[in-house]
């Protein structure tokens, strides 16, 4: 007795399918986050130097760079696709402190940086256990 041919999938090869794409997604998709956490960072650091530049318009029209807002600046709080939450820390007559602070899954997925910080004198820093210059 011959067996006809039969088209289309068997269960079994159904689920070697599924198994073979589950593999393949568990490998792709911590190659996929870490160039994402890095592209939000870089959003993040772009726009620090941005508010950094504002400021010191701010500075050279009013001989200080106290009473210096985002709204006046005209910049928005959360930056880097709602990842990042920038900020005026402290600003002074003749300094400033401004943070880029990483929020919800930036925030557990880059604890090496952390919160990135500039001052006034292009001092660059991190609250995370990493190295500045990799984080900046």
């Amino acid at each position: 007795m011959f067996i006809k041919n039969i088209k289309g999938f068997h269960l079994i090869e159904l689920m070697i399918d599924i198994i073979i794409i589950g593999i393949l997604a568990s490998i792709c998709f911590p190659i996929y986050t870490q160039p994402r956490i890095k592209a939000h960072r870089l959003e993040a650091e772009t726009m620090l130097i941005k508010l950094v530049i504002a400021l010191e318009e701010f500075h050279l029209e009013n001989q200080t760079y106290e009473g210096a807002t985002l709204a006046d600046l005209n910049f928005s709080e959360l930056i880097a696709a709602n990842n990042y939450r920038i900020a005026i820390q402290s600003a002074t007559d003749h300094s400033y402190v401004v943070i880029a602070k990483p929020l919800g899954k930036q925030e557990t997925d880059d604890k090496e940086c952390g919160i990135l910080i500039l001052n006034s004198n292009n001092q660059k820093n991190i609250t995370g256990s990493g190295k500045v210059t990799e984080c900046w």
